[in-house]
């Protein structure tokens, strides 16, 4: 995925491996506390970002763009749910990446999924889920 931060004016983006956590509608990922992205997230905690396959052709183009709240998951009572998918999904992760767990509660998502024809675009809004083109 890439996650878009910005703090008084200055934005930024990082590219990050993530995992799904779907009781919580949570992105959960790994990175260091020192990084640009982490340091800006901690300061404002409204972020946004993208994640989509590379598809061959257009046609079979498929991404979302998201809005939602950061959060560090050290002091949530979800930290082991959270951890355990993300290290099912990147066991190498636990071994080469000296990183804490971190997460986006997602409020807002708007999936182009161009295998349902051309220009077709799904809303999901923490409360509804509707249907553009």
């Amino acid at each position: 995925m890439t996650l878009a931060t910005s703090v008084e004016g200055m934005p930024y983006c990082a590219s990050l491996f993530y995992a799904f956590l779907p009781a919580n509608d949570m992105l959960v990922f790994k990175s260091a506390p020192q990084t640009i992205h982490i340091q800006q997230a901690l300061k404002n905690a409204s972020v946004a970002g993208t994640i989509h396959a590379n598809p061959i052709t257009i046609l079979k183009l498929q991404g979302i763009q998201f809005t939602g709240i950061f959060t560090p998951l050290s002091e949530t009572d979800i930290f082991d749910a959270a951890s355990q998918v993300y290290m099912k999904k990147f066991p190498f992760a636990g071994v080469i990446l000296q990183a804490d767990f971190w997460a986006i509660k997602l409020h807002h998502i708007k999936m182009t999924d161009n295998r349902l024809g051309f220009g077709k675009k799904l809303i999901w809004d923490a409360s509804k889920v509707t249907e553009i083109g």
